[in-house]
């Protein structure tokens, strides 16, 4: 990975997608303050003395919905932290949100642009947790383990995220009715069941925060 560091951006996703053709494959632009990160729905992701960067990938067919999330776990692991995965790739330590990632697509007529954007609290934030750690010795972290990730087969990978999962088993609403999540599609979806029926759901057709039954 090339990291190129920038001390502002409103966001790093933001600046890849405007600027994608400048930069080569597996560059990674970091922002040391991020002044308008954004999350899935266009959330405002608050960034300031946080750790956010965003990668580049040419015509990769990795599942990064899996390995972005799967790498920040493992980096925190290795320094003795215990985070969980909340579907779809969100990262939570203590039953609080940690870190997010926002993976969007430029399709032209030779090549797929990817871009895997992250970010990490390492910096105190109400009602957030964080991580009181040096943010570039985790980047160096999370860049080895998505390496390592993106050598795995796909059974590795399923395997890994449903045992890092904080959301496999539990019960939501979708739809008026109530349903288990069972599983994960390698495409990303959620696998839902009930005594019925038997669904899968795209990240885009659900919240699934507010739809999570405690």
């Amino acid at each position: 990975m090339n990291n190129i560091i920038f001390n502002e951006l409103e966001s790093t996703n933001t600046y890849l997608k405007n600027h994608y053709k400048k930069y080569k494959d597996r560059d990674c632009i970091v922002a040391l303050n991020q002044t308008m990160g954004r999350g899935r729905f266009d959330r405002v992701w608050e960034s300031q003395r946080d750790l956010t960067f965003s990668w580049l990938f040419i015509n990769n067919k990795a599942l990064h919905h899996m390995i972005a999330p799967l790498a920040v776990c493992y980096a925190l692991e290795e320094i003795g932290y215990a985070p969980m995965i909340k579907w779809p790739n969100d990262v939570y330590l203590n039953g609080k949100k940690l870190s997010g990632v926002l993976i969007e697509n430029i399709c032209t007529k030779d090549n797929t642009y990817t871009i895997v954007g992250i970010g990490c609290n390492t910096s105190y934030k109400h009602d957030y947790a964080y991580v009181d750690v040096d943010r570039m010795e985790l980047l160096e972290r999370i860049e080895e383990k998505y390496i390592s990730l993106m050598n795995y087969d796909l059974e590795q990978l399923h395997k890994s995220y449903r045992l890092y999962s904080n959301t496999l088993n539990k019960e939501i609403t979708f739809k008026g009715d109530r349903y288990k999540i069972v599983d994960y599609a390698y495409s990303g979806e959620i696998i839902i069941k009930n005594e019925r029926t038997c669904l899968k759901v795209s990240a885009n057709e659900i919240d699934i925060k507010s739809c999570l039954i405690f």
